[in-house]
This record gives C-alpha cells, structure tokens and sequence, in this order.
C-alpha cells in the first residue's frame, strides 16, 4: 500500500503545473522593481530566473502591497536587452512572449512591444556579400564635369513612403503622450524629474527636425533628396525610440507614485479605524467609571481611599470630554487605561467596606441596575430590558433610574423597529412618568443618551 501511495504522489506532482511553485513569483517581483529602478542588468537577471522556473506567462503576480503585475516574464526581458544594446536578444525575447498570446491582453504593453519590434528591426541590418569583382586598371581619361544623377520616380516614392511612415509613426506616439502629459500626477513627475523633461524636449526636437526635411525633400528628385529622406527617416526613428523610453520611465514612476499614495491612503484609514474604536473604549470607560461612581452616593461613612478616588476619576472624566477623532491615539489609549484603573480601585474599595448600619451597602448602587446600564450602553437593549423588568429596589431613586433605562431602552427599541410599534412608545412614556413620580431630579445624562431619547424624555415630561 506505501508502494502504492508513493507512486499515486508522485504522479500527482507529475500533472501538477508549474503555477503552484512560488519561487518564479518571487524572481519575477524583484525583475519589476528593477525594471522601476531602470536596472536593466538586473531586469535581465531576474527575469531570466523567472522564466527558468516558469516559462509559461499568465497569471497575476504580487508586487507589493497591493501592487499586482499580469505574469509576462518575456515581455520584460526584452526591455532589458533592448535597453543594454541588443536588439537580437530583445526580438527572441517578444517573439515568445507574442507566441503564447497572454500580452495581448495587456494593451499598453502591447502597443509598446509592437513598436520597440519595429524600432529594432530597423536597425538590424542584414550584410550582403560582396561579389569578387577584379580590380580595374586605372585608365586616364578625359571626363566631363559630373552631372547630378537623376533618379526615377518609384524609388523617390519609395523613399518618400518609408520616411512619411516613420513620421506618422513616431507623430501618433507624441499625440498620445501629450495627453498623458496634460495628468496632474505626470506633470507633477516632470517638474520634479529634469532628465524626464529633457528626453521629452529632445525627442519632440527631433520629431520636428524629422518633419522639417520631409518637407524640404519635397522640393526635387535627385540623389540629395533620397538623402534627406534616409536622414528625415532615421530622426523620425530616433525619435519614436526616444518616445518609447520616455513612456516607459514615465509610466514606471506613475505606477510607483500610485502604489505609494495607495499605501498612504490605507495607513491614513487604518489609523481612522483604530482612533475610532479606542474612542469606542474609551467611551465604554468612561460609562463603567460614571456607574463605579454611581456606587459611592448615600455611603455614610466612606473610607478616606473612596473621596480621594472618587477626585482623581472625575478629574478625569473631565479631562476625556476634550478628546475626540483628531486626538493621537497615545492619548486616548494613555487616558482609557488610567480611567480603567481608577475604575477598578473605587469598585474594590466600595465592595471592601462592612455591611453596616454605619456604612450601609444599600445605599450603594444595585449590581442589577449596574448590569443593565452597562447593557443598554453595549447596545443591548433587550437584556436591559428583561434585567430590570423583573426587578424591585429598595430605595426610589433606584427604582427611578431603573425607570429611565427602561424608558431609554424601549424608545431604543422603538426606534429600530421603524417607530412601528406605538404600545412601545407608551410603554416609553409611562416609564417617564415614573421616573418624573419616584426622583424628579434625574434627567438623562445628554453625553450618555442620544439626542432623540433626550428630547423624547423632555416631551413626555
């Protein structure tokens, strides 16, 4: 049965495809940031190690963060060669990459590859053989003066043709970057990046020297022309391979300017989100402090320890209502923590002291209407509910603030509900009532309850 399972795994990873190893992943993000960098030697190295791993393009590879890159190991190797000087290479390279048909799919750099494609292969030029031919005998002859060599039409033409293209060509590459040119995000590269703006000047110098001489050539048909259109030819190619680097820098720097302002974004809303729940605690802090020292009314006979921290808290207390989103988190967590603390000493000095007619415990507040707030401030507004509903209190400003959680939990209720359920909004009312019968001077605390519950309990007073 080992056997048996050995050769089952091992025909497993046979049919396994190459995509599930990750070290091609790993070759080809650091070929990305070099290709940033304009490393070229580096671009070169990494994606060949990618392309050793994996030589199937497709799939998306993480950069970083959230940089993702289309998985076209090929495409980048031949920016490479093309950039270190070897067309031959480059061409081998973008054949690949053309032949498996992922690029395509990736118009940018589509585009692009199909236009370094032509740029080397004007440039690679095939040397033709030279036929043996005997050396002539030098004769001395009487010659006329030269005369300028005429030439036919169709190769003026042909000429003509070749440079109108290369123009046409290099002139839709302007066009388009023009528009890129004109983002806020590019022109604030250009005025930071000199060297970017001097490829942009000198590339559109000789686009326009290349039109120049196109024009010139217009004006006869002999060996000088076909000249000028060779040289309106080879500038207008100069100046479409300047253009080609001039996206590619420029786009590189984008793509990095865009990851960096995302990452800052995220950070920016990371620290929101944390500021926003230690305001959350914090509040929740201050809650428990006010019911801790809820605790402490009608205790005759207090130890010493009760006033002194009883002081310290509502210090503060008065010291959290300053705090709000644009506070430093160090604040907030540093305040949170020592209202935390001072909450927890008053509670064990409260529960410390004897049940004696000289310091009589209830007076303190009930530990059932401490659970009930502290539900109804959790949002928890049914088991406030049925905490208190059951329950009855010794003294009336206890059963008054049992009346007020309740009247605050039911109109809650009420209105999550959709203020459908009208015998809710009674029950509310007569709870305010009570409320107003058994202490009337307990009103709602307008930093603990919310706006519409104060006005509520205004109303039905």
């Amino acid at each position: 049965m080992r056997t048996r399972a050995g050769i089952v795994l091992l025909v497993a990873m046979a049919v396994t495809p190459p995509a599930v190893f990750a070290d091609y992943r790993d070759s080809f993000a650091e070929g990305i940031k070099a290709f940033d960098r304009q490393n070229w030697e580096d671009v070169r190295r990494f994606m060949s190690e990618a392309i050793a791993q994996q030589s199937v393009e497709g799939g998306r590879v993480r950069i970083y963060g959230t940089r993702f890159r289309t998985y076209i190991p090929y495409f980048y190797l031949g920016i490479a060669h093309y950039n270190l000087g070897n067309c031959e290479a480059a061409l081998e390279a973008w054949k690949k990459s053309d032949g498996q048909g992922v690029i395509a799919g990736e118009s940018a750099e589509y585009g692009q590859m199909k236009q370094l494609v032509e740029d080397c292969r004007s440039r690679i030029v095939v040397p033709k053989p030279k036929p043996d031919i005997p050396i002539p005998v030098p004769k001395k002859i009487e010659t006329p003066p030269p005369e300028t060599p005429k030439i036919d039409s169709a190769q003026f033409d042909a000429a003509f043709r070749r440079a109108s293209l290369a123009i046409n060509s290099a002139t839709k590459t302007y066009e388009r970057l023009k528009k890129i040119r004109t983002d806020q995000e590019a022109r604030s590269i250009l005025d930071s990046d000199r060297s970017l703006s001097t490829a942009w000047s000198e590339a559109e110098s000789l686009l326009t020297r290349a039109q120049s001489v196109l024009e010139e050539s217009r004006k006869g048909a002999d060996t000088t022309d076909l000249q000028q259109l060779a040289e309106a030819e080879k500038l207008a190619s100069d100046a479409s391979r300047r253009f080609d680097k001039f996206s590619v820098d420029l786009t590189a720097r984008l793509d990095a300017m865009r990851d960096e302002s995302t990452r800052g974004l995220k950070e920016r809303e990371q620290a929101l989100e944390r500021r926003r729940l230690e305001l959350s605690k914090l509040q929740t802090a201050v809650r428990d402090a006010r019911i801790a020292a809820g605790r402490t009314e009608g205790l005759r006979n207090p130890t010493s320890e009760i006033p002194r921290l009883n002081g310290s808290l509502e210090e503060l207390l008065s010291h959290s209502r300053t705090l709000d989103a644009n506070t430093p988190i160090e604040e907030l967590v540093r305040t949170r923590l020592q209202i935390e603390q001072l909450t927890v000493s008053l509670n064990r000095a409260v529960d410390q002291l004897p049940p004696d007619e000289s310091s009589p415990r209830k007076a303190a507040v009930p530990v059932s209407l401490l659970a009930a707030a502290r539900s109804y401030f959790q949002g928890d507004y049914r088991t406030t509910v049925s905490i208190l509903e059951p329950e009855s209190f010794d003294t009336n400003r206890s059963r008054a603030y049992a009346e007020l959680f309740l009247a605050a939990a039911r109109y809650a209720l009420y209105v999550l509900d959709g203020e459908r359920d009208e015998d809710l909004r009674k029950r509310a009312r007569d709870h305010v009532a009570n409320v107003k019968r058994l202490d009337s001077t307990i009103v709602p605390d307008r930093e603990e309850f919310s706006p519409r519950f104060v006005a509520f309990f205004s109303e039905a007073s």
